[in-house]
């Protein structure tokens, strides 16, 4: 199986006059768009599940890991961290940012 570096990734989608790397994608790996939408489905189910005991909670990416926390990340005046509403941390790495 072939595989491709960002450089490669940005080569495709150029020479293919596309504007992103999802038909690349879909060529090198055909049904894997359809298992992330299941995962995305799963994740939303679960997240919407938690909410039925803490409305508050959300999905949350720092420093590359994903977590759980039961409620706003940040508050009050500055902003604060509130890192004690964290309830679960696991082991993907997520890159996490802003366009």
């Amino acid at each position: 199986m072939k595989r491709y570096t960002q450089e490669d990734v940005d080569r495709w989608v150029e020479e293919n006059g596309e504007m992103d790397a999802y038909g690349l994608f879909r060529e090198a790996l055909p049904g894997y768009d359809k298992k992330l939408d299941r995962l995305d489905k799963r994740i939303a189910k679960l997240l919407a599940e938690i909410r039925e005991i803490f409305p508050d909670a959300e999905y949350y990416t720092a420093g590359g890991g994903f977590g759980l926390v039961l409620g706003c990340t940040h508050e009050g005046p500055g902003e604060q961290e509130q890192q004690q509403r964290t309830a679960w941390g696991g082991s993907a790495e997520i890159g996490d940012g802003d366009w």
